[in-house]
């Protein structure tokens, strides 16, 4: 059977799901959440587009007082007919490595499929991706492939690779280093840079550093989660465009 064109895998991702596989939960504050599975998002890009493919470019992780690794978040490219979106997505809570790195995962498909329309009505209750029940289902990554960087560096405790950004400013000096302590005023200075460059202002970085590290404010971030802030700020800026779509009307 032929495949959907691109205009009717359009239509395909951002068809309503019907309200039997909304799924609720309680979230912050004690709010009921709707939200929908990593699976069912996986089989809505299948109908779109079967060879539609993730690839996950970055992994962003940081190690607390204690030395314990945790993901922070990881950063994907999400490719159906031929157009790519870009976005990070992170876990809801500290719960162990390996669950960290697979709720990250499912966090950032979503958020991606959002970007082609994939549960768009519903997406601020699709942010609230804790709890998705089908995470350590078998084959739930099996489009992700491994981050590919000229530069990586190994993660002994996992075998994990993740990409190395060059600690480089955009004026060739050498960027604030990670270390033991809380957040440096160099490296503030390089994240006011960073935003700026971005087009964000206050509220903007607020409301990422809240999402990414569940705290309030800049100024309360480790300096370990300080450098995985500026890793993820940096992918953002120097990452491929996300809307790289042909208007209507062009070949597709």
């Amino acid at each position: 059977m032929a495949g959907a064109t691109r205009s009717e895998a359009r239509d395909i991702l951002s068809r309503p799901f019907p309200l039997e596989k909304v799924k609720q939960k309680r979230g912050q504050g004690n709010r009921t959440m709707n939200y929908i599975s990593h699976g069912l998002v996986t089989e809505r890009l299948n109908e779109a587009d079967p060879n539609w493919s993730s690839e996950v470019v970055a992994e962003h992780i940081y190690h607390d007082s204690h030395g314990v690794p945790h993901c922070a978040g990881v950063t994907i490219r999400l490719t159906v007919h031929g157009v790519t979106r870009v976005e990070a997505g992170g876990p809801q809570r500290q719960d162990g490595f390996t669950n960290e790195i697979k709720n990250a995962y499912s966090d950032a498909l979503k958020r991606a499929g959002m970007r082609f329309g994939v549960a768009l009505e519903m997406w601020e209750s699709l942010l609230d991706a804790e709890g998705d029940e089908d995470y350590d289902e078998p084959g739930a990554l099996h489009s992700a492939t491994p981050p590919r960087a000229a530069n990586v560096s190994r993660f002994p405790q996992q075998g994990l690779e993740r990409p190395v950004q060059a600690p480089q400013s955009d004026h060739g000096q050498q960027r604030p280093q990670a270390g033991p302590g809380a957040i440096t005023d160099a490296q503030k200075r390089f994240l006011w840079k960073l935003t700026q460059q971005m087009g964000w202002d206050e509220h903007n970085l607020r409301e990422f550093v809240a999402e990414q590290f569940h705290v309030d404010h800049v100024g309360k971030l480790s300096k370990q989660q300080a450098s995985s802030l500026i890793d993820m700020l940096q992918m953002e800026l120097e990452g491929p465009p996300l809307d790289n779509e042909p208007e209507d009307g062009q070949a597709g």
